[in-house]
């Protein structure tokens, strides 16, 4: 293979083609992860409910702990079942984003006591906006921007109300966006076959 330089009209064309390749990786991987940690995010965030609920044993708390301890064997799982794609720096870039949120949601909420689900849904949130800026898909974005001002309401809202809120938040931000990005990459493949 030969190096040349590239005219202006090719460098814009080489970037054009990779966000096209990110955002159809993306529209392949991101619809999964997101259905799969906001399922399993929003079934534990109802157990812990009901749980403390009917109990009034807050010793359930720790049950959020198996949203990693089921979410990354069966994340690992799907993972090496799927076809590898070639990746961009983009690909790349938006995949690293998620892994020091991934740490932190896995780590800061043990320590931080009552606005941990505050915290949880403006990481979350965060990141998810910003895989939508990067691959400019629009439906992350705005899902991203309604999970942060959710997680400002999270503040104002006290006691077992706040997990329901946050389940709520959870579908909103993660759940219907995957599932949108899902159907929308089924109907690109469906119309390319």
């Amino acid at each position: 293979m030969e190096d040349r330089k590239l005219n202006s009209q090719e460098s814009l064309d080489l970037i054009a083609s990779m966000i096209r390749n990110t955002q159809n990786t993306i529209q392949k991987n991101a619809g999964s992860y997101s259905v799969l940690w906001g399922y399993i995010t929003f079934l534990t965030a109802l157990a812990v409910y009901f749980c403390v609920y009917y109990t009034g044993d807050y010793r359930w708390n720790y049950m959020w702990a198996a949203i990693p301890i089921i979410g990354m064997p069966i994340m690992l799982i799907s993972d090496r079942n799927r076809e590898k794609p070639v990746r961009t720096f983009v690909d790349t870039a938006v995949n690293k984003l998620w892994i020091p949120v991934g740490i932190s949601l896995c780590i800061f909420p043990f320590f931080i006591g009552r606005t941990a689900l505050t915290m949880v849904t403006l990481l979350f949130s965060i990141a998810m906006m910003q895989t939508g800026l990067v691959v400019k898909y629009r439906v992350f974005t705005i899902a991203g921007a309604i999970g942060i001002a959710g997680a400002l309401a999270l503040i104002f809202i006290r006691g077992l109300d706040q997990i329901l809120v946050f389940a709520f938040l959870d579908l909103l931000v993660l759940v219907v966006p995957g599932h949108m990005l899902n159907y929308k990459s089924r109907k690109s493949v469906s119309r390319n076959a």
